[in-house]
């Protein structure tokens, strides 16, 4: 669509706009002069022009309680009034503050359309030759439906609501021009038209929470905050016409236009959530007023059905009926109000208003995860699903730093941080989104986090240690091929070549001793030689595995031989071994007996140190010391010299590494194995 065409395109949309409203606007200042006039004269038992109306006998009730029908008509008038002017302020500000917007523009007519209907019935009994008008007014007000369906982005979520709008405006169109048609809601049985009226608007009830849970962002969701109000006020409007009809007492009739004025909250709040969305937390107000709007309405249901039973049954009526339902009444007040609060919660916050149920369920999310990989995260989506925010993830602390375990939804807003903590130790972190840009939890929610934070914590403490005990088992799998990489190698690249050069030169040595038996004989001599040299092979690629020393002598003379091989240095080396040294278990002898000469070559080779301490102690652990007083070295500047090979030695069996040294006052080297002394 080009530039002008879309220019065109929206002078026809103001145009359109300025008629309908012009016409919305005149035909309701018509209708409520004209409701004002009716309302003053009694009407007979059957027949009445508006539904307000009172008859002889109900103008007669209501003096009795000092109500002249004067009053009653200007109090109808006032309340019809206030309505109207409620929905046309609301659609002409919302078109005022950006005409150019389609969807802003289509939402602010069908706000006036629907303002202004409150009055067309009335109008087009008195009037039938405006009754086209009448009817274009009440079908652009049917419009409702299908903006309820797009709210907040002109988009139908789910799709198949494309299908539910069409059908509400195919009825509407048969109710309003059509009147005779099958398909007008108006002809059919009044049970299925009240299940009608009320499908639809819950089938709207039921998009919207579609779209909040499934779709919408953090503004979105704050938008259908303050559309659910509106929601909830139009079927308990259509309930109420419903329920009580035509069939109103004169008490119902003072008492409707009381309940009817809620409806103005329709456009209040439908503009507040375009364009004032972050005005106000509503949550506690909407929880609230959700409450007593429905409870009022229970409470009045019960009230007349109890009159009504009686009156039907019994014959009877007056102050004794009226005494036993008012006492019915505030006998189910309290269970019916508590109920509804439950449920209340239940839709806004989830199980965050029932710590019990809050963590029981996250105790059967632990039960029934038996993958330790993923109980994170269904952690997460329970606790997001419980307090119902938009994003929840648990962070781990590995390696000097909080890196990400799982996470569930989507954030939007600032994170709450709550420390994950196992006996005193802080292994993770849960982070949490709140439901709205400026929302912070209440100090309920805080308490509730604070008692799931506990529980998490023993989950991501056991997670973390599963999690380190399968790197470690990891890097024992990782380092066990990598041995058997170099074993292979090495038999296959030196000595299984050099094998098989000693074979062919065995089987030329045969053939040329019949020839030449000096030849033979030098050939012979240096296959000897070579034979030496795969011998000694064979042994270094032993000792590489284990030192035959340690199984034959033991680890103090293996270390002292050590110490031997260096005699030829100047550095004085001292040896401090236990007896019962000879106790220990084959894995911590050798990486012992590693540790001490990887320690003994940096010495010789680093140090320029002239003393050496080498001691061993054990009790319940068994401690290694290697202390030099030679220059030292910078952690920064010094990283390759042989410390992550040892550390990975004590690691792998679970103990610890620690290297002391500060430049020009030596190196201190300490790893201590869990040990349990069988001699202590």
């Amino acid at each position: 669509m080009n530039k002008d065409t879309h220019k065109i395109l929206n002078n026809i949309i103001k145009f359109m706009w300025i008629i309908t409203a012009l016409i919305s606007v005149g035909l309701f200042f018509f209708s409520v002069f004209i409701q004002h006039t009716i309302y003053q004269v009694p009407c007979p038992t059957s027949g009445c022009i508006d539904f307000a109306q009172l008859t002889l006998e109900e103008s007669a009730e209501l003096q009795t309680i000092g109500i002249s029908l004067i009053s009653y008509a200007w109090f109808r008038t006032i309340m019809n009034f206030i309505i109207g002017f409620g929905f046309f302020s609301a659609g002409i500000f919302l078109f005022l503050k950006n005409s150019s917007d389609k969807f802003l523009t289509f939402t602010s007519i069908i706000i006036i359309a629907y303002g202004a209907n409150f009055g067309m019935d009335t109008l087009s009994q008195a009037f039938p030759n405006i009754m086209l008008l009448t009817n274009y007014i009440d079908f652009v007000a049917s419009g409702i439906v299908v903006f309820l369906f797009i709210f907040p982005d002109g988009r139908f979520v789910p799709k198949w609501t494309i299908g539910i709008a069409a059908l509400w405006m195919i009825f509407s169109y048969s109710r309003i021009f059509m009147p005779n048609s099958i398909l007008n809601p108006e002809l059919w049985p009044f049970w299925l038209d009240v299940v009608g009226w009320m499908g639809f608007y819950l089938l709207v009830f039921y998009a919207q929470l579609y779209r909040f849970r499934k779709v919408s962002n953090s503004v979105q969701k704050q938008q259908a905050k303050w559309l659910i109000v509106s929601i909830i006020i139009i079927i308990l409007h259509i309930g109420w016409i419903g329920i009580f009809g035509d069939e109103q007492t004169a008490i119902l009739k003072v008492i409707t236009p009381l309940m009817l004025t809620t409806i103005i909250v329709i456009p209040v709040s439908l503009a507040i959530s375009i364009l004032q969305y972050k005005l106000w937390n509503l949550d506690i107000y909407m929880n609230r007023f959700v409450l007593y709007i429905m409870l009022s309405s229970l409470v009045a249901i019960i009230y007349a059905s109890i009159v009504g039973l009686l009156g039907t049954i019994f014959q009877i009526g007056g102050f004794f009926v009226s005494f036993i339902a008012v006492g019915v009444t505030v006998i189910l007040f309290e269970p019916i109000k508590g109920k509804l609060q439950a449920a209340i919660n239940r839709l806004m916050y989830g199980e965050s208003r029932s710590p019990y149920a809050a963590l029981s369920m996250l105790g059967q999310k632990l039960e029934a995860t038996s993958d330790t990989r993923t109980v994170l995260s269904s952690v997460v989506e329970t606790i997001s699903q419980v307090l119902k925010l938009p994003y929840a993830a648990i962070y781990l602390f590995t390696e000097n730093s909080f890196q990400l375990a799982a996470e569930h939804g989507t954030l939007n807003t600032s994170p709450k941080r709550i420390n994950l903590v196992y006996q005193k130790d802080v292994v993770g972190e849960l982070v949490l989104g709140t439901r709205d840009l400026n929302e912070e939890f209440s100090n309920y929610e805080q308490r509730l986090i604070q008692d799931l934070a506990r529980q998490v914590g023993i989950a991501a403490y056991s997670v973390k240690v599963t999690t380190d005990l399968m790197k470690s088992r990891e890097n024992l799998v990782t380092a066990r091929e990598e041995e058997r990489k170099r074993i292979r190698r090495d038999l296959h690249d030196g000595l299984g070549p050099q094998l098989a050069s000693l074979g062919m030169n065995i089987e030329a040595a045969r053939n040329l001793y019949k020839i030449n038996q000096e030849a033979g004989d030098e050939l012979l001599i240096t296959t000897h030689k070579h034979l030496k040299d795969a011998i000694n092979d064979i042994r270094q690629l032993v000792y590489d595995l284990r030192p035959p020393i340690l199984d034959e002598l033991g680890l103090t003379f293996a270390i002292n031989d050590l110490i031997r091989q260096y005699s030829h240095s100047e550095i004085n080396f001292r040896v401090f071994v236990p007896p019962t040294v000879s106790t220990l278990p084959a894995a911590i002898e050798i990486a012992t007996y590693r540790i001490i000469q990887e320690s003994i070559s940096n010495v010789i080779r680093h140090s320029n140190a002239t003393e050496c301490l080498i001691k061993i102690t054990m009790n319940n652990f068994l401690k290694i010391e290697i202390t030099d007083n030679g220059k030292g070295f910078s952690f920064i500047s010094n990283k390759g010299i042989g410390m992550d090979s040892m550390r990975e030695r004590a690691e792998e069996l679970n103990g610890t590494f620690h290297v002391i040294s500060t430049p020009e006052q030596g190196v201190s080297i300490q790893a201590m194995f869990p040990f349990m002394n069988q001699g202590a």
